[in-house]
């Protein structure tokens, strides 16, 4: 009778472990809409150094961050707002459209001032269960 009683709990233990290991990949660590969003956040601060790590880790591996950050500071644009507009995925890749307000302090005359909008097409790219910016 005493084994019984052992082998019930050992069989479920195993039953829990299988289907805990089962089929299913692990969740990514945060979503794509939250790590496309956090990236524009941190191009909006200006903090090029951080939104590099959002990059491929091929990107990465072939751009120093140092680098990346530089030319990055050097471009004309100030970023002033990004909203998400639309995420199109086909498995592991997503083309997400965000639609952007600037600012272009060395344009000439008026247009200095001038706040401009426009729609930004990117490409997302799952590694190791999570998002990654491509600039292809």
């Amino acid at each position: 009778m005493k084994k019984q009683f052992f082998v019930l709990p050992v069989f479920l233990a195993v039953g829990l472990l299988l289907s805990a290991c089962g089929g299913e990949p692990a969740p990514p660590r945060e979503t794509l809409e939250e790590r496309v969003m956090a990236r524009w956040n941190l191009m909006l601060e200006r903090d090029f150094e951080t939104s590099w790590e959002y990059h491929s880790p091929g990107f990465r591996q072939m751009n120093p961050r140092f680098d990346f950050a530089r030319d990055m500071a050097a471009r004309p644009v100030r970023w002033q707002a990004a909203e998400l507009e639309s995420i199109d995925c086909d498995g592991d890749v997503c083309n997400v459209r965000v639609r952007v307000t600037y600012r272009v302090p060395a344009a000439p005359g008026p247009l200095r001032n001038l706040d401009m909008e426009r729609a930004v097409d990117e490409v997302w790219i799952r590694v190791e269960d999570d998002w990654w910016f491509s600039r292809n």
